[in-house]
């Protein structure tokens, strides 16, 4: 459990993979809006990171970030059999909780 969210819970945890969805979502439109600003002629998200990281504009280390958050977005939507609730709930736990 963490800040009053029973993750064991399946409607719980689905709210809180619904609310990463929406900020995933969020970060990855002011992606595409960024690369069109700089008219990058780009058409999907992870062409965009990549984009941003030849030019320099961000570091790889945090195009690799964007890419597994446009990744976990693409799983939420297009394919939410396949989210590993294990993985989120191991994801989710504070360091050095156990429960």
């Amino acid at each position: 459990m963490r800040r009053g969210v029973n993750l064991d819970d399946v409607f719980e945890l689905y709210a809180v993979i619904h609310a990463l969805q929406i900020h995933a979502q969020a970060s990855i439109d002011y992606l595409l809006y960024t690369c069109a600003v700089l008219k990058k002629g780009v058409e999907t998200p992870l062409r965009c990171v990549d984009e941003l990281v030849r030019e320099g504009l961000i570091k790889e280390e945090e195009g690799d970030t964007l890419r597994r958050m446009i990744r976990f977005r693409d799983i939420v939507v297009h394919r939410y059999g396949d989210i590993d609730v294990e993985k989120v709930r191991r994801f989710s736990k504070p360091a050095g909780i156990e429960k």
